[in-house]
């Protein structure tokens, strides 16, 4: 899957003419708040939004960011991998 970062804050992937992406808002140079997850009902159930998270605590990790999961399902997420939930900021 060929995951896009973009600089207005968010990650977007196309598949099959279908957009899927994960937006966030960074607070400050180490925290972001990751707000929303979309994916569309035709990509549903092919990992397109764990690759999407994915790539936004891969970022955290390379780049030394911490996470607001105000989406829940990024907090999901953040539940499934101890390596994420290391990342993240409870408000």
């Amino acid at each position: 899957m060929d995951i896009q970062r973009e600089e207005q804050g968010r990650y977007v992937v196309m598949i099959d003419g279908h957009e899927a992406e994960l937006n966030y808002r960074r607070l400050s140079d180490d925290l972001v708040d990751g707000y929303h997850t979309g994916v569309p009902k035709a990509l549903g159930g092919k990992g397109v939004g764990k690759a999407l998270a994915a790539a936004l605590f891969n970022d955290a990790a390379a780049r030394g960011f911490k996470i607001i999961p105000s989406c829940p399902f990024i907090a999901a997420m953040a539940k499934r991998k101890s390596e994420w939930g290391q990342l993240i900021v409870l408000e």
